[in-house]
C-alpha cells in the first residue's frame, strides 16, 4: 500500500527539511503533499527546493494567498492527495524508522478498518520547553493508553481518562476522511476534534500504542507550550463545533448527549468565570435538569455495551 504524507507548512524554515526526508525514507510513502500556509520565513523557499530534488514531493497555497491554519491547510492536502490512505506530518515533527510497519499491517489484513492510531513521543528543544509542556501534561507520550475496540473508542476518548491521539500517529483511508467532513477551521483542538468526529461514525483500531512510531519537536514557539493559550476557552469552542456537526450528521444520541454534557458543563464554567452569573444560572439549571445523570457514563465508558 501507499500513503499520501500530508504536511501543513508555517513558520518552519527550520524543520520542514527533515520531516519531508523522514517521510521519504518510509517505503509506504507514496507521496508528500506540502502545504504552504503563507508563513512569514523562508519556508516557501525551502519547500519549493524539496519539490525540486525530490519527485514524490508536491507543494501547494492557498488560492487566495492567505493563512488559514493547520486544520484547513490539511484538508487542502486531503483534497490534493493522489492515494487510497493518508497520513499526516507536522512540519517540525518527524516519523521514525518503520513508521507505518505495523498499521500497514493491519489495514493490508482488513479493509473494513478505516484508520489506525499509534503513540508518538515528545523531543524537546531546551529546558524551558520541557517545563512549559509538563505544566499542563503529565506523560510526554501521546497515545491512547489502553487497548480499546473500535466501536467503545468513541467514549474511551470522551472520558479523558486514557490519554489522546496525536496526527503525527494516524494513517487512514481518504474516502473517512472525506465523510467525517475533514478538518474544522478551528486554530486549536482541530485533531481532537478530527479525531471524535472518526471515533464516532468510522472504524478506528490502535496499532503500536506503547512505543513512538514518531517524535514531535516541543519549542517555544508551539501553541501546546505557550503558557498564555486559554486552553479552556479554545476546549469550549471545539465541543460548540462537535455538537452542531452532530446534530447536522445526526450522530447516535447516546454519543451526541455525551458531547453536549461536557458542552454545557463548559458553558456554564465560562460564562460564571466571565461574571456573567444571570446566563451562567440558567445554563447551569439546564445543564443539572438534563445532563448531570449523564455524567456517570463520561467517567465510566465500559457503560456502554
Amino acid at each position: 500500500m501507499l500513503i499520501s504524507v500530508v504536511i501543513p507548512v508555517y513558520n518552519a524554515e527550520k524543520y520542514v527539511k527533515s520531516a519531508v526526508e523522514s517521510a521519504l525514507q518510509q517505503k509506504e510513502c507514496g507521496e508528500v503533499v506540502l502545504v504552504e500556509d503563507q508563513s512569514p520565513d523562508n519556508a516557501l523557499e525551502v519547500c519549493g527546493a524539496l519539490a525540486r530534488r525530490y519527485d514524490k514531493v508536491k507543494l501547494y497555497r492557498h488560492e487566495d494567498g492567505k493563512n488559514h491554519g493547520a486544520g484547513i491547510s490539511r484538508n487542502l492536502g486531503i483534497k490534493k492527495a493522489q492515494y487510497d490512505y493518508i497520513a499526516f506530518l507536522d512540519a517540525d515533527d518527524f516519523y521514525l524508522p518503520n513508521r507505518f510497519a505495523k498499521a500497514g499491517k493491519i489495514l493490508s489484513q482488513n479493509s473494513s478498518i478505516d484508520g489506525v492510531y499509534e503513540a508518538v513521543g515528545s523531543e524537546f528543544e531546551n529546558e524551558e520547553a520541557r517545563s512549559r509542556y509538563f505544566a499542563t501534561h503529565s506523560n510526554e507520550l501521546a497515545t491512547i493508553t489502553t487497548s480499546v475496540v473500535p466501536d467503545k473508542l468513541f467514549y474511551y476518548m470522551i472520558s479523558g481518562k486514557y490519554g489522546y491521539m496525536h496526527l503525527d500517529g494516524f494513517v487512514g483511508k481518504k474516502e473517512a476522511l472525506l465523510k467525517v467532513g475533514m478538518f474544522p477551521a478551528l486554530r486549536l483542538h482541530q485533531d481532537m476534534v478530527f479525531f471524535v468526529k472518526l471515533a464516532a461514525i468510522c472504524k478506528l483500531c490502535p496499532g503500536e500504542i506503547e512505543k513512538p512510531v514518531s517524535l514531535r519537536r516541543l519549542h517555544l514557539q508551539n501553541r501546546i507550550t505557550n503558557p498564555h493559550t486559554n486552553f479552556r476557552e479554545t476546549s469550549f469552542l471545539a465541543y460548540e463545533y462537535l455538537v452542531k456537526w452532530m446534530k447536522h450528521n445526526k450522530v447516535d444520541s447516546a454519543q451526541t448527549d455525551l458531547v453536549k454534557t461536557r458542552y454545557y458543563k463548559m458553558k456554564y464554567s465560562l460564562y460564571k468565570r466571565k461574571q456573567k452569573y444571570l446566563t451562567a444560572i440558567l445554563y447551569c439549571l439546564y445543564y443539572r435538569l438534563f445532563f448531570k445523570k449523564k455524567e456517570g457514563m463520561l467517567f465510566n465508558p465500559e457503560v456502554r455495551g
